[in-house]
């Protein structure tokens, strides 16, 4: 009986038997795993052969009928999934993304291939049956006659048909020679054509064999493990019509197999269950796998490296590295196995797709992505370091490592020069780190360039490179021992430079500290508690004029009775305060900053500025806690320095919140591993625990050591544990509540060990965090991502004005030009989408009709408007425009030089945030493009005459076409971008006018704060 739905080819062509069916009952696979035998059971929820298993059922063979097929195909895009372009059926390629299924060397591996692919790939497609095992249309009919297999089998199917043979894919990359590429793909044709026929095929000529060994990569994906070791197109063309002839080391290429309930359904009916995931998310989750495996895969060759130098100077780096991959596989290996019991789950009807997406948006999948950039980044500075050695030996330096000489913080110029032991006739040690090196590379070079002349003249000075990378002393600028004329200069401009520095960073004696903890930790009541403690000595004194920077509101239950009363207290904050009702949602919304004046007992002045934060593990999901957490981010990015980050926690925590364990992984790596000696631990409530961190210690304790790279210390030293139920006692006093004299007795000692407490934090901070964290330093992948998301619209903006103003020049005989206004906001601001386009936006600057920036004032929702939240960006500046005369023919070249630039760099920028793979920002250059063509666009459909903004969209969908084929080059080659050379192409973009004005505006270093993000409050 034949079937005309998709059947899997047999032995005759001619014929199609029941059991080649691709419909209904039956499940057709390609052998990806080739130990398949006729009779034996399946489980498709896993596409797993069970060997063990088997029904008893009659064999027929039957020779082949069929001739080999054999062709060639070439593409000139990157093949993102080679599975699906060879046809392997949907839910096995999901399989095989999953790592459910082995699949060797054989077809199933294709996705594993790493070459780019290119107008220069081929792929050589060759396919032969030789014979096929089948299950008769008669016994088929007779089905119900077979036991059934074992009770506690997980089987669902049965292999009724086998498709014996050869197959085998070859992958070839060409030499790019156009003259000798047209002479390869003839002479691949005719391989082709010669392994299609039955009879033997002619050898090659000597000119075609010299011709074919120019192909400069070959391999090859079979179910013959023969033909997979191969590497080159002529041994394969050899081999292949050998293995052809012998049959005896012929594999599976293909499988039928029949449901069991087709075959038991009057007695197991529910028993064999395979349902096929959605196609919606089988498609999400095979995409998501295809891209995360290439990434690991990435990693896992770049770590099996040789690094020699770095092996022979800095084992403890290289360890570092190999620890963090390793924690990363391991996540890696977690998420996965989840997602394949989630799959098998969902196939077997146990599971819902919920539960995918739980882990497909979660957090472990951002803890992964997290921890893969982490090791890249590591692995990145690890490429660096080789590098940078091996220039150094090439150059006779001599490499030692600072922390090989017991240099510490409190240490000198005078006591380093000491321990480093130096010969000072013959040696001469320049002292750097990375930071030095990378920022002031043409200071180094005129230092080595010194060095070389003095080497030149007195050949036996041996030249050492101490390097202060890892060293607890912060060097801000070079040092040369000994000290002779060569570094005099050098010498003053460090002392100058670092005096500098430390009255940039310190000369208003402001201590910048960040509070981070969960939703619902009680950051905010710990603000008020903290400053009271810091003001007053004893509860009664604080009774007098108790201070509140943020309004108090709290249920408590009084009297005999345990009455609820609400207790308030309204606070000093001049700051738009966000209160939410709902229970487990952050009551902080956004950043805000207190800037406290504390005196002392020796009638000086501390002053503090607490910086709060939006809690993370917000009940509103994984979205709202990356928001905050982007928030949190952008707001250290603008700090001039950063003193202490401050962790608040309860006691007896028996597990992490998942969402502040990856946050806080994320924050560790955007800050590098430089602010490990930052983190303070602060726990609340602690009177229950004794005054002491409780169970919690032990889970804080695990998750940093889980943490990749350098431990944060966790010791007695830098904890500290408070009781805020003081301070509600204070709030509640303030309402006329009454308490007993015990409770009056156990809140007086509250307060006077939380207020011992705070002084000895505010005591470490001062006395052990003098050098503190300058976020402008900070290079990392998540600190990279954000300075690009940050200049998005700065880069578009100046990409549509450089095109109006070519336009503008073209059509007018004067010298006009529109200039970019940048203003600064006076408070949180968006833009609404749907708002913008209305025709009362539209203003007409030099015959340009452009819609303005209307501003709305946005915090969780619109408070302008009533369009979602969804149509709103955020915006950090309102842009104006005004008509100016400044353009002659060298600046006229200049805007077109720029624009290229930036067009060319805006697909690199955004193909690193793609890769990265960590941005909640997906391709948003491209979405800017498309949003600045759909205005223009609106702009031309209300106004006429529109000849110069039609030639402005125009030009603009040219540009987003160029934009799009630099991205799908950079696709192709597959490049690997790593975040120095980013910072390198963002600080040169930030040099062009137009985008630095824009920039400039948009950054607020605390000492210009807006309202609605500080708070002063002098004691």
């Amino acid at each position: 009986m034949a079937y005309a739905i998709s059947p899997l080819p047999t032995y005759d062509p001619n014929l199609t038997l029941e059991v080649s069916s691709g419909a209904g009952a039956f499940t057709p696979r390609q052998a990806v795993d080739t130990s398949g035998r006729f009779g034996m059971l399946y489980d498709a929820s896993r596409d797993k052969i069970l060997h063990n298993s088997r029904l008893d059922l009659r064999v027929k063979h039957a020779q082949s009928r069929r001739k080999p097929t054999c062709y060639v195909e070439k593409y000139e895009s990157q093949i993102q999934n080679l599975l699906k372009w060879y046809n392997i059926y949907v839910e096995l390629r999901l399989s095989v993304a999953l790592e459910i299924v082995q699949t060797g060397s054989g077809v199933g591996a294709l996705n594993t291939y790493s070459r780019v692919i290119d107008k220069c790939t081929r792929f050589i497609v060759y396919k032969y049956y030789s014979h096929t095992e089948y299950l008769s249309d008669a016994d088929f009919e007779r089905r119900n006659r077979i036991p059934p297999p074992p009770v506690d089998s997980d089987a669902t199917h049965v292999t009724v048909l086998v498709n014996w043979g050869v197959t085998a894919v070859a992958v070839l990359q060409l030499v790019p020679d156009d003259k000798n590429v047209a002479r390869v793909d003839t002479i691949i044709k005719k391989l082709c054509y010669n392994l299609e026929d039955n009879y033997e095929s002619p050898e090659l000529t000597d000119d075609e064999l010299s011709c074919l060994k120019s192909i400069r990569h070959t391999q090859v994906f079979s179910n013959i493990e023969q033909l997979s070791k191969i590497s080159s197109i002529v041994e394969l063309y050899q081999v292949i019509r050998r293995v052809k002839s012998n049959i005896v080391i012929h594999q599976p290429c293909n499988y039928n197999f029949c449901s069991l309930q087709h075959f038991f359904q009057s007695k197991f009916v529910g028993r064999f269950v395979f349902r096929e995931v959605e196609p919606y998310c089988r498609d999400k989750i095979e995409d998501y796998l295809i891209h995360l495996s290439r990434r690991f895969r990435l990693l896992s060759s770049k770590i099996n490296q040789d690094y020699p130098n770095v092996h022979q100077t800095r084992k403890n780096q290289l360890a570092t590295v190999r620890s963090r991959y390793d924690e990363a596989k391991e996540s890696y290996k977690s998420l996965i196995h989840q997602l394949q019991r989630s799959v098998v789950g969902v196939r077997r009807g146990e599971f819902s797709y919920h539960k995918i997406d739980e882990i497909l948006f979660g957090n472990q999948n951002k803890e992964v992505r997290t921890m893969m950039d982490l090791c890249t980044s590591s692995l990145s500075a690890l490429e660096e370091k080789e590098k940078f050695i091996s220039n150094l030996v090439a150059s006779q330096f001599t490499y030692r490592d600072a922390t090989e000489f017991d240099i510490d913080r409190n240490d000198d110029k005078q006591s380093i020069e000491s321990k480093l032991k130096l010969g000072f006739r013959n040696e001469r040690a320049i002292c750097s780190n990375d930071d030095l090196y990378r920022q002031q590379d043409s200071k180094w070079s005129e230092l080595c360039k010194k060095l070389y002349e003095e080497r030149k003249q007195k050949p036996s000075l041996k030249l050492i490179y101490v390097d202060f990378s890892d060293c607890p002393y912060k060097l801000q600028d070079f040092l040369i021992f000994p000290e002779q004329s060569l570094n005099s200069t050098n010498d003053q401009s460090s002392a100058s430079r670092r005096e500098s520095t430390s009255e940039r960073l310190q000369s208003d004696g402001i201590k910048n500290i960040l509070l981070i903890g969960e939703s619902g930790v009680g950051k905010s009541t710990f603000i008020n508690a903290l400053v009271n403690y810091l003001r007053f000595d004893s509860l009664q004194e604080a009774q007098e004029n108790p201070v509140a920077l943020m309004p108090v509101s709290f249920i408590l239950a009084v009297g005999d009775d345990f009455t609820e009363k609400l207790i308030t207290f309204h606070g000093q904050e001049t700051i738009s305060t966000e209160d939410f009702s709902g229970v487990g949602q952050s009551v902080t919304q956004y950043c805000k900053s207190y800037l406290v004046t504390i005196p002392d007992h020796g009638n000086k002045e501390n002053t503090i500025r607490i910086i709060d934060t939006p809690g993370i593990g917000d009940v509103r999901g994984v979205d709202k806690d990356d928001a905050n957490l982007q928030h949190i981010l952008s707001f250290i990015s603008n700090l001039q320095h950063l003193d202490a980050i401050c962790i608040l926690m309860k006691p007896n925590t028996s597990r992490m919140n998942v969402s502040f364990r990856s946050c806080f992984t994320q924050l560790y790596a955007f800050l590098g591993e430089d602010a490990r000696e930052k983190f303070l631990f602060c726990f609340t409530n602690t009177r229950s625990t004794f005054y002491t961190p409780g169970d919690t210690a032990r889970v804080l304790k695990q998750f940093l050591a889980f943490l990749p790279g350098k431990q944060a210390p966790f010791t007695k030293q830098n904890t500290f544990c408070f009781d805020s139920e003081s301070f509600r006692y204070l709030m509640a006093i303030q309402n006329d509540i009454q308490f007993h004299t015990d409770q009056q007795r156990e809140c007086n000692e509250s307060w006077s060990r939380s207020t011992t407490e705070a002084r000895r934090l505010l005591n470490y901070i001062n006395n052990n965090m003098l050098a503190p964290l300058v976020p402008s330093r900070i290079q990392s992948v998540h600190h990279a991502q954000l300075k690009i998301t940050r200049m998005v619209r700065p880069i578009l903006e100046t990409i549509r004005n450089t095109l109006r103003n070519i336009i503008l020049r073209s059509y007018q005989s004067n010298e006009k030009s529109i200039k970019l206004v940048p203003n600064e906001v006076t408070a949180r601001a968006a833009i609404c989408s749907t708002c913008r386009l209305h025709t009362d936006q539209i203003v007409h600057i030099g015959e340009f009709y452009i819609i303005r920036d209307s501003l709305h004032v946005f915090s969780n929702s619109c408070q302008t408007c009533k369009c979602s939240p969804d149509e709103h960006y955020p915006v950090d500046y309102n842009l104006g425009y005004e008509l100016s005369s400044n353009g002659d023919e060298n600046s006229r070249a200049q805007t077109m030089t720029d624009m290229e630039e930036l067009c060319s760099v805006s697909s690199e920028l955004e193909w690193f945030l793609v890769h990265s793979n960590s941005s909640s920002l997906k391709n948003p250059f491209l979405r800017g493009f498309e949003k600045m063509i759909e205005e223009e666009a609106y702009i031309c459909s209300k106004n006429t005459p529109n000849d110069l903004n039609r030639k402005l969209r125009n030009k603009l969908e040219k540009l987003k076409k160029i934009f799009e084929e630099k991205k799908d080059e950079l696709m192709k080659e597959n490049r690997q971008i790593m975040f120095p050379e980013i910072y390198n192409k963002l600080e040169n973009i930030e040099k062009i006018e137009m985008i630095h004005l824009q920039m400039a505006v948009m950054k607020q270093p605390e000492k210009g704060m807006p309202p609605f993000y500080e708070y002063q409050t002098p004691f």
